[in-house]
Parts: C-alpha cells; sequence; structure tokens
C-alpha cells in the first residue's frame, strides 16, 4: 500500500483543490490503463462490492458498524499530519535508498506440482504469497502472479528475480483450499484468479470478498464466507461453517471456546487490525488471520495489519493445544503515518511473541515498494529484534522449501548479498 492507495480509503478533511487533485490522479490512472490488453478487462480487475441480497446478508455480522465493517478498537488508516496532496508528493519526490533492489532478487525456482504431496512444506511466494502442504493438503495464500498489485501496470511493480518470477498459474498444482486475506491489489488479483479457478476445490474468504469472485465467474458453491469467529472443517460435500467460540458483546473482550476445537483438518478465521477496499469506497468487505490445523500441525496466517490484542486473545485461544508450528507474520511496508494498520519489525516480533508461535517467516515483504523504506529492511530489523526471542526466525529465499515444524533449519541473511545503492 502507498499514500496513493490509503488516500482512497481515508476520509480526509481536505480542500476542494485537494479533492479535485485526488479525482485528477485517480483519473489519470483510469485514462492511462486502456492501453493493457491483459485477460481481465480494466473495469472487471475492480470486482464489485456486495451489493443486493448479498449485502443484506453481511450487514448482519456484529462487525459492520454504521455502513462498512469496522476493527475491534479504533483505527486510523493514516495517523500522520499530512493530508492527501502532502502525502502522494512527498511519496513521488522523496529519494529513500535502497526502495527498490538494484538487481533482481535471488529465488528457487521451485516445481510446485513436483512436491510430495505427502510432506508437510511450506513455500514463500513473495510479498504475502504462501503455498504449503499438509496431512496430503494443499493451499495458496493470497497468490499474485501478475508483474504488478495495482488496476495498472505502471503501479506497484513487481521487483524482478533471477530468471524471472519462479511462479504461474501452469505450474502450481492442484489446491484444495485458496485462502484469502482480505482484497486489496496486492492479495487479490483477478487475474490469477480466473487463471487458477479449473485448479482450485474451495476458496476461503472473508464476508464480502466472495462478492469479487462472483463477479468474476467463480462458482458459489466453491466458496467459504467467513465472519471473525468462524470455523469449518474440511468436508465433503462442502464444509459447513459454524461458530466454536462464546464472542461476548463488548468488543475487544477475548472469546471462549464454546465445546473445544474442532476435529482436523479445521480452518477458523480471526480478527486482524486492517482495512479494505479496491476502489475510493473502503470498508465493505471484511479482513482478517486465519488458523489452519491438519495431520497434527498448526498454523496461523497474520494477513495484513497492526499491533492489537487479537494477538494475544487467539495465542490464550491455541496455548495449552501446543500454540502453532509455524506463523505467517506481517513484516513490511510500513511508516510512521501507517501505524495503525502496518506492523513495523519490532511489532512483528511483539505478535509473534504474543500468538505462541514456534518458528516465524516474515512476509509482506521483497516484492513490492509500497511504503518508503529500504526493501531489505523488514528482514534486517526483524533479525535484530528476534535475536532474544523464544521462537525461531525463518527466512527463506522466494520459493525455498521450508519442512513445517523442523526448528533446525537454517536460512542465511540472503539480502546481504544484494547490491545495493538503488534510490527512488
Amino acid at each position: 500500500m502507498n499514500p496513493f492507495s490509503a488516500a482512497m480509503h481515508e476520509p480526509f478533511k481536505q480542500s476542494p483543490v485537494a479533492k479535485c487533485t485526488r479525482r485528477a490522479l485517480f483519473g489519470g490512472a483510469i485514462a492511462g490503463a486502456v492501453v493493457m490488453t491483459p485477460g481481465c478487462s480494466f473495469v472487471n480487475r475492480f470486482g464489485e462490492i456486495p451489493e443486493g441480497k448479498l449485502a443484506e446478508s453481511i450487514h448482519t455480522s456484529p462487525n459492520w458498524i454504521d455502513g462498512e465493517f469496522r476493527n475491534q478498537q479504533p483505527t486510523s488508516v493514516m495517523v500522520g499530519k499530512d493530508g492527501f496532496v502532502e502525502a502522494w508528493w512527498k511519496f513521488l519526490t522523496n529519494s529513500t535508498p535502497d526502495l527498490k533492489p538494484a538487481a533482481p532478487l535471488p529465488c528457487t525456482h521451485t516445481d510446485l506440482s513436483a512436491l510430495d504431496p505427502s510432506r508437510d512444506i511450506a513455500v514463500w511466494l513473495g510479498h504475502s504469497g504462501l503455498y504449503f502442504q499438509l496431512a496430503g493438503l494443499r493451499f495458496l495464500v493470497d497468490p499474485v502472479y501478475s508483474a504488478y498489485a495495482s488496476p495498472v501496470s505502471f503501479i506497484n511493480k513487481s521487483f524482478e528475480f533471477r530468471g524471472g518470477y519462479p511462479f504461474t498459474a501452469k505450474t502450481t498444482p492442484p489446491i484444495d483450499l485458496l485462502i484469502l486475506t482480505h482484497d486489496h491489489w496486492d492479495h487479490l488479483d483477478c487475474e490469477t484468479i480466473k487463471a487458477l479457478d479449473h485448479k482450485v476445490k474451495r476458496y476461503a474468504v472473508p464476508l464480502g470478498v466472495n462478492s469479487h469472485l462472483l463477479a468474476w465467474g467463480i462458482n458459489p458453491d466453491k466458496i467459504l464466507v467467513f465472519d471473525w469467529y468462524d470455523a469449518a472443517r474440511f468436508t465433503e460435500p462442502k464444509p459447513e461453517v459454524v461458530h466454536p467460540f462464546h464472542k461476548p458483546e463488548k468488543r475487544l473482550q477475548p472469546a471462549e471456546w464454546k465445546s473445544g476445537a474442532l476435529q482436523a483438518p479445521a480452518i477458523y478465521f480471526f480478527p486482524s487490525r486492517h482495512f479494505s477496499g479496491r476502489t475510493l469506497k473502503r470498508d465493505q468487505t471484511l479482513w482478517g488471520s486465519y488458523v489452519i490445523e491438519a495431520g497434527g500441525k498448526r498454523l496461523y496466517l497474520s494477513g495484513d495489519g497492526g499491533n492489537g490484542p487479537h494477538f494475544k486473545e487467539i495465542g490464550d485461544l491455541f496455548r495449552d493445544s501446543g500454540g502453532f508450528d509455524l506463523a505467517f507474520i506481517e513484516d513490511g511496508q510500513y511508516n510512521a503515518d501507517w501505524a495503525e494498520i502496518h506492523m513495523a519489525p519490532e511489532g512483528s516480533v511483539k505478535a509473534a511473541t504474543e500468538v505462541g508461535a514456534k518458528s516465524v517467516i516474515p512476509i509482506h515483504n521483497c516484492r513490492y515498494a509500497l511504503a518508503r523504506h529500504a526493501w531489505y529492511d523488514p528482514l534486517e530489523r526483524i533479525r535484530m529484534a528476534s535475536h532474544l526471542a523464544d521462537w525461531k526466525l525463518l527466512t527463506p529465499k522466494v520459493g525455498d522449501v521450508v519442512p513445517i515444524g523442523d526448528l533446525t533449519i537454517e536460512f542465511p541473511a540472503w539480502w546481504r548479498d544484494v547490491p545495493k545503492s538503488a534510490s527512488s
């Protein structure tokens, strides 16, 4: 996320000039997009926010308040003093050393289709994209195979990788569950979803995100839709979404189990502290984090979001039954203005500790320059901040195969070998 996308979602108090500038910039992006000819049309790429009966069905959620989804605690997309024009101008004009790599990043060209499905392994696809296998089941999280994470090709372009970006829909194996954490462009890509659909048995999405998938032609019978604290078992012919927690009426009070955990394999959906939206209208779909259990192992997917009490709450729910063998924790695309909706590396360490992880892979980095920090800063800082943590930090390259539950594996600080001195 950059100031342009953040400002599209934040109701700043602006002068008429600022409002006109905002519309002009957005209009310019639209005008520039007509030259593009990828698989999804420009308009179709945006998806659709829930309307009609679908909207009515999600507006009964306790997290839908005054016409939008809300976080558990008051949250601002931007907490700085700058308005849209100031933030946008700084983003365009301020120079950031090593904002992007000066050379293609090293990666491992793993053939996901060739992996033994009986192995419990994880593969980081860059940014927040993940592939993992548990108990013979294949999972895919927030895949973006396109070369950019925006409606237009000249914004949020992917970093380059040695030998090219390693993953495509063609080389992706059949997927039992494709998981989406929220609908931002760097997590949900129209072209990728449409190219993968024939390989995907089911989707797991937050409330309202199914509206985008339906607009892209996805069969509604394949989609599981979750509100916070919902869960489902992987049963046939279709999993049933259930409600295994007592959730107090007052927000921020912790949930409690009703009658214990679901029999594995199972997926749970929990809060995160973030926001949503693919257009100028925000928070019409939900966002969140996931817990996945299968084959005696348990994973946590933080999704995007700032620090908050939800990490300890989730940790407390699962700590007595062993915690998390592996957690994928957001670590990247942060600055002071976004302190409430993204975590700095030190906050990522705090979150991983609170949630009760045994090992951690930091994600949301090393593919896009969405914030004004050096591309390697998330990895360098979390390495320093976690040296006293009671969990194992894993820093694989994009494409490396990580055995889940192996606390002996080591990964070098590979980013230190990439040439520096690039600025933007």
